[in-house]
């Protein structure tokens, strides 16, 4: 059954229903297909039943859908528990792609020998859970720092007026601003994370992301590669980004923090080291 099918059924059942649900329903519908209208005709998962589903992108979440009903619908403010359940009773065919992995890869390798410590001793164990929490201690201490560095940038930005990015003379201002960048994982054109049919076999084009997020605004710029274009993801090409990003983009500030991961090849190496300093 279809996602039109599976409405004109909804849509025969709403005369029995409540005002407050049929508004749900309703926002829902239409907010499904009016802004992720390609996944209007969804295709089912493989391996599951021929019942098919609707899945908006990965920014829609609960919470976010029922406070932007509330604006739209103007009524009496509705919980999030309650509009979860509504959402779920009458529209299980529209659910949200949800994240699939942990990104820390760390994580991943404590909780991998965690979850395949069942036949081993309990000294064994207990040394595996030991290595993951000291792991998430750190983990926590430079959160704590990262998110210190954000709110003082904020508090930059609040106070110099400061709201999108602009050319700025270098080193005008006497401010501290945080920045952090990374490539993104590459985007498929066509793009759709379910990949039905014939696209599961066939070899999308690909286009390279490179982003420098700036928190104090929060705003983020994005540089997008073709894959004619995207050679290499070395340090090179960092430098380039970030150059133009600070030529073009740039506040003006003194002095900058920055946060990126741990990859020699782009980040940790002298090259890099020469340009900051």
């Amino acid at each position: 059954m279809n996602l039109s099918a599976q409405l004109f059924v909804l849509l025969g059942c709403m005369h029995a229903m409540q005002p407050t649900v049929i508004v749900v329903a309703w926002f829902v519908i239409r907010h499904t297909q009016t802004f992720h209208s390609r996944y209007s005709q969804p295709y089912a998962l493989r391996g599951s039943s021929d019942a098919a589903s609707a899945y908006p992108s990965t920014v829609v979440t609960f919470k976010s859908c029922c406070i932007k009903k509330h604006c739209v619908a103007g009524r009496q403010p509705m919980s999030e528990a309650v509009f979860r359940e509504t959402w779920t009773k009458l529209l299980p065919f529209i659910v949200t792609v949800k994240p699939m992995t942990d990104l820390c890869w760390t994580c991943q390798q404590n909780n991998s020998l965690v979850y395949r410590g069942a036949n081993i001793s309990e000294t064994a164990k207990s040394e595996r859970l030991q290595k993951q929490e000291v792991h998430l201690h750190r983990a926590v201490c430079e959160s704590s720092e990262y998110q210190s560095m954000v709110a003082a940038s904020k508090a930059t930005c609040e106070s110099s007026q400061l709201s999108s990015f602009s050319k700025n003379v270098p080193c005008s201002r006497q401010i501290l601003m945080h920045y952090s960048f990374d490539y993104a994982q590459q985007i498929h054109l066509p793009s759709n994370p379910l990949q039905p049919g014939p696209v599961y076999f066939m070899v999308p084009r690909k286009v390279g992301f490179f982003g420098v997020c700036c928190e104090g605004l929060p705003k983020q710029m994005n540089f997008c590669i073709d894959e004619a274009h995207l050679i290499s993801k070395r340090s090179n090409d960092v430098i380039s980004y970030l150059n133009y990003f600070f030529d073009n983009y740039g506040l003006g500030e003194m002095d900058t923090h920055l946060h990126c991961d741990n990859c020699s090849g782009q980040n940790k190496n002298h090259f890099m080291l020469w340009y900051c300093a």
